[in-house]
């Protein structure tokens, strides 16, 4: 398995879907309402499936 791989198309994905988006599908979950580069950089986001 390439991890670098499987972590482009997920980032790729989550792109395309919009955090908020993936987050109300349950695909991602996080601490708050949206995830904003920078002030968020450090919250943890959990891949809930695949």
């Amino acid at each position: 398995m390439n991890v670098n791989h499987e972590v482009t198309l997920l980032v790729n994905e989550i792109h395309r879907l919009g955090n908020k988006t993936a987050k109300r599908k349950k695909i991602i979950t996080f601490q708050g309402e949206l995830l904003l580069q920078g002030v968020y950089d450090n919250v943890d986001s959990i891949l809930l499936h695949y």
